[in-house]
């Protein structure tokens, strides 16, 4: 399907094909009825949904009709759910619904979970500008990093493998939108929803004719996540974040091959991801690493032009079997070379973090000594989910939990 215009933040407009998204907005013999648009992936719409049933809302996703079929992330809600152990359950998004949709684009599988708040790191604005102190205060990122740490354990005691932990899959809890919430309630925290209408060629040459059943009457654009988003920080003594999305997990098994397919972002995959396309618990540990050092510091290490690159900087020369493997080896060849002289030496007698409010210089060892932990080269050196949390729960000890007014100032009018 050729389509006219551009659109802007809305899913991939090509995929309203067979085989792709689904146009619809009513589902499960019209139970659930789409009110706002909460998101969009590469192969997947989000949606606030309302449950005529629970009189409740919920998040509907829909899975592109073509990968339904072959999606795992239903089998692990299924796997989880069927568990009687609720340690740090709490820090996973929780399961509903689930059923298959019969529409113009194929079959898809459909997911009904919690409503869950924005990312803890919005896509419009830097998190650290939302702090009158300039950068994350620490107690905040600590106690979102001790969640996450917590929950990832409770995956990995299950034998879930996320395979897609970043900082977009983390994200805050809230009620607002799903206990008793009005349409008043819906449009406060989320505002209208902003449509904009969807033509082809043919129907834009043709307006008398009927509207493609592939495709949706219109397109709506994700909501404006700071309202939300100050809502969650209105009381940070009760922040809470969960992991979400599944799109990418797999139920671990010592008989299933150990390569697993994984579109995880570059810049938070660990080495053997990168070169071998080996998924596992500890790559999941390898981007816990990274989020917290994001949290922290409010930045990646690494480059993703430069990622290879980037981590014989911070810590020192990739294993053999790897650098062989190298496309990007050319830059430092040959070892000796003041190239490679300059790029292994490596920051082992620095601090990782750089993290800019006084009041966390003092937790700076630890913060390092964790991310060290978690970036070890070979995963079977690095730390387990279970250490992962005693690391934070060491890094929580003797800190200040009072939460200071200043550290949950409500987003500035200028980025409303």
């Amino acid at each position: 399907m050729f389509v006219e215009g551009y659109f802007f933040e809305v899913e991939n407009v090509k995929l309203y094909r067979p085989g792709g998204f689904h146009p619809g907005d009513k589902f499960h013999n019209n139970r659930y009825t789409v009110v706002h648009k909460l998101g969009y992936g590469t192969f997947s719409t989000v949606w606030l949904v309302k449950d005529s049933v629970t009189d409740r809302y919920a998040a509907l996703k829909i899975i592109v009709s073509e990968l339904s079929n072959i999606a795992s992330e239903m089998a692990v809600f299924h796997h989880l759910h069927s568990d009687i152990d609720n340690g740090d359950k709490g820090y996973v998004v929780h399961l509903l619904d689930g059923f298959e949709h019969h529409g113009p684009n194929g079959t898809h599988q459909c997911i009904v979970t919690e409503v869950l708040g924005p990312s803890v790191y919005l896509d419009d604005a830097d998190l650290l500008d939302h702090f009158t102190t300039g950068s994350i205060p620490t107690n905040i990122s600590k106690r979102i990093a001790t969640q996450v740490s917590r929950g990832v354990r409770y995956l990995h005691r299950h034998r879930v493998v996320h395979g897609d932990l970043y900082p977009y899959n983390v994200l805050l809890y809230t009620d607002a939108l799903s206990s008793g919430s009005s349409q008043e309630d819906i449009e406060r925290y989320l505002g209208k929803p902003k449509k904009t209408i969807f033509q082809t060629c043919d129907t834009a040459a043709n307006p008398s004719d009927s509207f493609d059943p592939h495709a949706p009457r219109y397109l709506v654009r994700n909501y404006d996540p700071v309202a939300l988003w100050n809502h969650c920080f209105s009381d940070c003594s009760y922040l809470h974040v969960k992991i979400a999305d599944f799109g990418e997990a797999f139920i671990w098994s010592p008989d299933d091959p150990e390569i697993h397919n994984s579109r995880c972002a570059r810049v938070f995959a660990a080495p053997e991801l990168l070169f071998e396309n080996k998924a596992s618990f500890a790559s999941d540990i390898w981007a816990l690493g990274i989020v917290n050092n994001l949290l922290s510091d409010g930045d990646v290490p690494f480059d993703s032009h430069n990622v290879v690159l980037n981590m014989i900087h911070w810590l020192g020369p990739i294993p053999s079997r790897w650098y062989n493997e190298w496309s990007g080896r050319s830059l430092l060849d040959p070892p000796g070379s003041e190239a490679w002289i300059k790029a292994t030496q490596y920051k082992e007698s620095h601090n990782w973090l750089r993290i800019r409010n006084e009041h966390a210089k003092a937790d700076l060892a630890k913060g390092d000594k964790i991310i060290r932990r978690m970036l070890e080269y070979e995963p079977g050196m690095r730390a387990s989910a279970q250490e992962a949390v005693e690391l934070f729960d060491d890094f929580m000890t003797g800190s200040d939990l009072e939460w200071q007014d200043y550290e949950c100032q409500a987003v500035s009018a200028s980025h409303m």
